[in-house]
């Protein structure tokens, strides 16, 4: 497990990271919180099928909400060995912080659509 902080909306977050899951904590107050898409927050009944990313590096990951704090988890198909990586998280907030803002959590991906790819 590592800890370390990212900077969102001019804010700083910690971030524990696991080998298969990043959590960054008590976030739901920046950008991240957008990507919330449980049914009580959207009020979108399919919505909880919008849970999904492509990191730039190929590999899929889960987005879910825990209390306050935002959870990527790798999908169970990569390999055991397989690891998250916070540089290749980043650089998909990067590239759609902008979609984030925008339309939240419609930003992220059903999952058919990846499993489709897999």
């Amino acid at each position: 497990m590592e800890t370390n902080k990212i900077h969102l909306d001019m804010c700083p977050y910690d971030v524990v990271a696991f080998q298969k899951k990043i959590i960054v904590k008590d976030c739901m107050g920046s950008v991240l919180g957008k990507l919330d898409s449980r049914v009580e927050t959207t009020n979108f009944k399919g919505s909880d099928l919008h849970n999904s990313i492509k990191l730039p590096c190929g590999k899929f990951a889960y987005v879910t909400i825990d209390g306050d704090d935002v959870v990527f988890t790798l999908y169970a198909h990569h390999p055991h060995n397989a690891k998250l990586k916070l540089d290749n998280l980043l650089v998909w907030i990067r590239d759609n912080y902008d979609r984030i803002e925008s339309i939240g959590w419609e930003t992220l991906t059903q999952d058919w659509k990846i499993i489709k790819e897999l």
